[in-house]
């Protein structure tokens, strides 16, 4: 089983089966190419919040993608705002399902109805208008203004003040002594104690070092196997479609005019050094239960046609991470399949928006109804890297977390970090938001 993984000795990705392995400055095959995402003596996360070196691009995924919506500034939406989850594995896409948290790194506003299938952070206030139900837990770093009802289905953090028409919290509210809590809500109990919501969104390059990605593969390619050159992408005039076997390939952009369907069969991973412009439509096809795509984009995305990132059925499979900081429009059709990282952009929707997958960014503009629906599927993504299975039904039990040495939860893929070894979660803070601690395993919240 091919996985695309990231290698520290010079930042580039590879395919931990191909006979090159993590390549070394000068360009030659670092030793320890062979050693697995599971192995112990795996490098380890140099900075806290970093992805781990010798994590592959579906373990990278299952730590970046957490929450459906995780927006770096401000969320301020006027209409619609709704989130749901599924598992593509399982099936196509049914509505309702639990998942979906929302993020934001500043102030949540919104003026519509809101209907949240997950768990809502906001390291800064909250301040809806209309009706909102939340139905996981709610965590605010700072007071909860409410002008309309507030339903939450379990716990709700709150750092300052809760005041609002009517606020229903099924659970408890955690909250300082020192906070005043309007008259019009209730909790099952209250349990005073200081609050801190650090901000949920990894909005920073130590995140994802997408330029130094990027500029690693200009050396370190497949490209020679395929004959792809790094300018043939760059006038696309005439329909096309791009196919690639498993590996890794870079080209200096992506420019089409014409409709482009790129084409992939096992795990790849495409970097891009500079802008990738569509003015027609431009689709991502998965053939075969072993084909997903890590696209890395140093420049932005430029969108005039119908755009789509993924693919609606199976969204986990397809992540896009983009440096740049033009904004993100979104035309003609507006569905989006896929996991979207763009920490500097803002993601403009021309009319009401579907999401199949995950959204990070800088902001979003809306125009229309917003809808996410969070393929639960990308919190196991690195899965194929540890087992060497393709995908596949999630198992009927919670899988270990990775048998390596740590420093937070997002060196063991999403679970417990004890002490500098991964292990079982004793508490829900042991998980990274917004899992919550289920019988020893960081899980979604189940409603």
């Amino acid at each position: 089983m091919r996985s695309v993984w990231i290698a520290a000795a010079a930042v580039s990705w590879v395919s931990c089966s191909d006979p090159v392995g993590p390549t070394a400055p000068d360009g030659s095959v670092a030793a320890g190419s062979d050693a697995s995402p599971s192995d112990p003596s795996e490098p380890n996360s140099s900075d806290a919040g970093a992805a781990p070196a010798g994590y592959c691009g579906g373990e990278l995924a299952e730590t970046t993608f957490r929450f459906g919506l995780c927006l770096c500034e401000d969320l301020g939406f006027a209409s619609v705002l709704s989130t749901d989850g599924y598992v593509s594995s399982l099936g196509a896409y049914t509505p309702g399902g639990a998942g979906g948290s929302v993020g934001v790194n500043g102030i949540f506003r919104s003026y519509g109805a809101t209907d949240i299938g997950g768990s809502l952070y906001s390291a800064s206030d909250i301040r809806p208008v209309g009706d909102h139900d939340v139905k996981g837990q709610l965590h605010c770093g700072g007071d909860v203004t409410a002008a309309g009802d507030i339903h939450v289905f379990d716990d709700a953090f709150v750092a300052g003040d809760l005041i609002g028409i009517r606020t229903r919290i099924d659970g408890a509210l955690h909250v300082p002594a020192s906070s005043r809590v309007g008259v019009a809500t209730s909790s099952r109990e209250v349990i005073p104690e200081p609050v801190t919501v650090p901000p949920p969104c990894d909005c920073t390059t130590q995140r994802v070092d997408i330029l130094g990605v990027v500029a690693g593969s200009r050396a370190s390619n497949d490209n020679a196997s395929v004959g792809l050159t790094p300018d043939a992408w760059t006038d696309l005039l005439q329909p096309v479609e791009l196919s690639l076997p498993p590996g890794r390939y870079f080209v200096e952009r992506i420019r089409a005019i014409a409709p482009v369907t790129l084409k992939v069969s096992g795990p790849t991973a495409i970097f891009v050094a500079e802008d990738l412009a569509a003015a027609s439509i431009f689709e991502i096809e998965l053939d075969g239960n072993r084909a997903e795509l890590d696209l890395f984009v140093a420049g932005s995305i430029l969108a005039t046609g119908n755009f789509e990132l993924g693919t609606r059925r199976y969204p986990a499979r397809v992540r896009t991470y983009v440096a740049g900081s033009e904004d993100i429009r979104l035309a003609g059709d507006l569905d989006l399949g896929g996991n979207l990282f763009a920490p500097n952009a803002r993601l403009i929707a021309a009319g009401p928006l579907d999401v199949y997958g995950a959204v990070l960014a800088r902001g979003a503009v809306e125009a229309g109804v917003f809808r996410v629906h969070f393929d639960r599927d990308v919190l196991r993504a690195g899965e194929p890297c540890r087992t060497g299975q393709p995908w596949g039904p999630p198992p009927a039990e919670a899988t270990n977390p990775p048998q390596r040495n740590c420093k937070t939860c997002l060196d063991c893929a999403n679970q417990a970090c004890n002490g500098s070894a991964c292990g079982p979660c004793a508490t829900s803070a042991d998980c990274c938001a917004p899992l919550v601690c289920v019988s020893g395993s960081c899980q979604v919240l189940d409603f």
